[in-house]
């Protein structure tokens, strides 16, 4: 399930579209060509629907749901263990260009597609985020326990004052700013 946030119809297509993209066969053969990761990174980064994505995303920071909407539905999709997964340069590709844009986001997008099957680039991609973004320290480390099943945004109080977050695939985030909730459906 998808939550949407209220905004505007054609502008979801436009986030939709450029998701899209980076799930294309092209774009696809064009990371593929790489003999290592990094190699892959630098190639996703030079490709148009990625640069086009980060500048979206830097312009428009509420949209940064879609994207982990997409990384998640892509991250949770069977693949047969006999195959490498056909979703794995998307997901580089998306967390690469959420990490552009936020560290915070990049962590965000590592954390819901490092269980990705048959996508060992995409695993130490994510393992690389982590260790390259410093966990918040004390209270911003809480972690909210639950399924949130509304498309309104949640206000959670911490000593800190209060931090709007949004539903995404059951988990809350705050955008853009630093990630501080995260959950799971257990």
């Amino acid at each position: 399930m998808r939550y949407l946030l209220p905004e505007d119809t054609a502008v979801v297509s436009q986030i939709e579209a450029l998701l899209d993209r980076l799930e294309s066969t092209e774009f696809d053969v064009m990371v593929n060509l790489a003999s290592g990761l990094q190699l892959a990174v630098n190639i996703a980064r030079e490709q148009p629907a990625f640069r086009s994505l980060v500048e979206r995303l830097k312009a428009r920071p509420s949209e940064a749901t879609r994207l982990l909407s997409r990384v998640n539905a892509l991250a949770k999709a069977e693949i047969d263990p006999r195959w490498h997964s056909p979703y794995e340069a998307a997901l580089l590709g998306m967390l690469v260009a959420a990490f552009d844009v936020s560290p915070s986001l990049g962590v965000l997008a590592a954390r819901l597609a490092s269980g990705a099957p048959e996508a060992p680039w995409v695993r130490r991609l994510a393992d690389s985020i982590f260790t390259s973004v410093p966990a918040p320290a004390g209270d911003a480390a809480v972690e909210v326990a639950g399924r949130f099943d509304t498309s309104q945004t949640v206000v959670m109080s911490l000593a800190q004052g209060s931090v709007p977050l949004y539903p995404v695939d059951g988990a809350l985030v705050q955008l853009p700013g630093a990630v501080r909730f995260v959950t799971e459906s257990a």
